[in-house]
């Protein structure tokens, strides 16, 4: 299913913005949204009559590939957005592995890893699990629509208020 978007109108530097944003995703591991990238990267330097253009490098590969668990990105953010159950098999960073059953309510993406947070039934609370330390996952046929916006705007809150005490904190 594809979108019309209205006409925009960009100025050079927000262009350089959105090449630059659109090149980072190559860093996350996240294959489909690094072709997603890559196809608006094209239509955007098919339009482009402006010179000069930038020409942004991706900053090599990263130095670990964020996405070297087993698990699929793009079938996280699938259950994020149907609101779909997920058992994990997870890895701490010692090695200890753990099943859990979790409600994904985003996923976070950061230069050099990829977290999925989620309301963790194991610990009845909410966790972000790095996408490189899960090493099993199946969607559930159990979905949690009725509590999704809900666990959502908590998640927000919760991530609002660290922030507003680090700041605090500094």
């Amino acid at each position: 299913r594809g979108y019309d978007l209205p006409p925009l109108n960009f100025d050079l530097e927000e262009i350089e913005a959105l090449r630059v944003g659109l090149m980072m995703l190559g860093r996350t591991g996240d294959g489909s949204l690094e072709r997603a990238a890559s196809r608006i990267i094209q239509k955007i330097d098919a339009l482009q009559t402006e010179e000069p253009r930038l020409h942004v490098s991706p900053w090599g590969a990263p130095p670990d590939d964020p996405a070297k668990g087993c698990v699929s990105v793009a079938m996280l953010r699938d259950a994020v957005r149907g609101a779909r159950k997920l058992r994990l098999t997870y890895r701490d960073e010692d090695g200890k592995e753990t099943t859990r059953i979790v409600r994904p309510v985003a996923v976070i993406y950061h230069l050099e890893s990829v977290l999925i947070a989620a309301w963790c039934e194991l610990r009845n609370g909410f966790r972000h699990f790095r996408t490189d330390r899960i090493w099993g996952c199946d969607v559930l046929e159990e979905d949690f629509q009725d509590q999704a916006e809900m666990l959502h705007a908590l998640w927000s809150e919760q991530e609002n208020n660290l922030v507003t005490q680090a700041w605090v904190r500094a």
